[in-house]
């Protein structure tokens, strides 16, 4: 909208541990917090979610001198969330998750890698979810590439 503003701040962090030598768990967890003023009104939205998931990755061997590790996994969780807009009540929702994920790994250093992932996950909104209008309407897909940085201990 060209008469508001609006700020976000996102992060994410992933703990992993691996099982054997190509195969991971691990979990992520991702806030967000943003605000949106208008123009045309004193009021204010404010939004806040916080994603707990749980995934498992399995990695491609390509070589024990190749940087490049391709992998592919999949992920399951809960996303809760609330936003006030105004002087309102506060709205909160649990939301349930589950997708997968397929990137690759370019280790830049024997502990440090560059990571590019391509996340698909498929959203369950409650049934009373007011933006429904029928049963098809509660999943939400959304698709996401990811950029990140992995240091290993």
């Amino acid at each position: 909208d060209a008469n508001s503003d609006s700020l976000a701040v996102s992060g994410q962090i992933v703990f992993n541990r691996f099982l054997a030598d190509f195969v991971s768990i691990g979990i992520e967890l991702s806030p967000t917090l943003s605000t949106s003023s208008y123009d045309n009104s004193d009021d204010e939205t404010t939004s806040r979610s916080l994603f707990l998931l749980g995934r498992v990755d399995f990695y491609i061997p390509t070589g024990a001198r190749s940087p490049f590790v391709p992998y592919g996994g999949l992920h399951a969780g809960v996303n809760n969330c609330a936003s006030e807009y105004g002087d309102n009540d506060e709205n909160t929702a649990t939301v349930v998750t589950g997708g997968g994920q397929i990137g690759a790994k370019f280790f830049l250093t024997e502990k440090t890698s560059l990571n590019f992932e391509l996340n698909g996950s498929i959203y369950q909104r409650e049934e009373e979810d007011e933006w429904a209008d029928d049963e098809d309407d509660n999943n939400v897909t959304v698709v996401m590439f990811n950029i990140g940085y992995s240091v290993y201990f």
